[in-house]
């Protein structure tokens, strides 16, 4: 209807050349929508949908009583986060090493990295979280001398885009 909308909690932070929104209403019920205006077209992406909005000065973003929504927003679309590992074919008491980069990286990323064993089964022992840029961050994952033997499957979610990147290790 275009009035104001009422009783919603905004905030800004500046991630190196990415910027962060917040939008919280406490109290109410249902969903709203609320119109976000942007000085200039910026490449958005909204981190509670998992979606990319694209490049846009101007959205509609969905407000649900009691729960924050988080916006993204660059001048350009976010980059790709890349893998590599210090080994392919590990053997069994043997650490590999995992390094995750995202080049030209605006600000830190979140990354979200799971592990599949060679059944496709959840590995939780290796869950890790990294805060990546263009410099790179790395993290262990030690293969047991009683894990199974194939092919296991790293997964590497960028918290930002929801792109996933994945990267494969063959234990011996």
């Amino acid at each position: 209807t275009g009035d104001r909308f009422r009783n919603l909690e905004v905030r800004r932070w500046q991630n190196g050349r990415i910027g962060i929104i917040s939008l919280f209403r406490g109290g109410g019920s249902g969903e709203d929508e609320a119109l976000v205006q942007l000085p200039e077209a910026r490449h958005v992406y909204n981190l509670r949908s998992g979606k990319d909005l694209g490049r846009t000065a101007s959205l509609s973003v969905p407000i649900l009583a009691n729960r924050a929504t988080f916006l993204a927003v660059a001048s350009e679309p976010l980059p790709h986060v890349e893998l590599k590992l210090s080994t392919e074919r590990p053997a069994p008491g043997e650490v590999v090493r995992l390094t995750a980069v995202v080049p030209g990286a605006a600000g830190l990323h979140a990354i979200r990295v799971r592990v599949r064993t060679p059944v496709g089964e959840a590995a939780e022992w290796l869950n890790r979280e990294l805060m990546v840029d263009d410099q790179g961050q790395a993290c262990d994952l030690p293969v047991a001398f009683n894990d199974p033997v194939g092919r296991w499957t790293v997964e590497a979610t960028d918290l930002y885009t929801e792109r996933i990147t994945t990267i494969r290790y063959m234990v011996k």
